[in-house]
């Protein structure tokens, strides 16, 4: 092998180099993210059951968990509205057959249990 065909091969294996670790940074970056929005979705879950929690041992069975959920996006539209993003809410995103509220407005009953929580 001649030395030209040695400095190709080392540019080709840096470039190489170089392009994964942007990848690799990019990645880490992404990991990050989704950790912060599992967080805060985490976050916002617990908080949805306390609050049914709350509504249940408070003799206010009769709350809907639409209007516990509503409580919480409204939250968590407001606190996205100030750091300048917009939420499932406020462009109608995440709706499946309209509005759940308006779909199922019944009591959320002692025998009635929410899927997930």
């Amino acid at each position: 092998m001649d030395l030209s065909n040695v400095l190709r091969i080392v540019a080709e294996i840096s470039a190489q180099a170089v392009q994964m670790d942007r990848d690799q940074q990019t990645q880490k970056h992404e990991c990050h993210v989704l950790r912060e929005v599992l967080k805060k979705t985490t976050a916002e879950r617990d908080e949805a059951v306390q609050l049914a929690d709350e509504r249940v041992n408070n003799g206010r069975e009769s709350e809907s968990f639409e209007v516990i959920l509503t409580h919480i996006l409204r939250q968590r539209d407001r606190s996205e509205t100030r750091n300048g993003s917009q939420s499932s809410i406020a462009t109608g995103e995440g709706k499946v057959n309209g509005s759940a509220i308006g779909e199922n407005p019944g009591p959320l009953g002692s025998d009635t249990q929410v899927a997930g929580i």
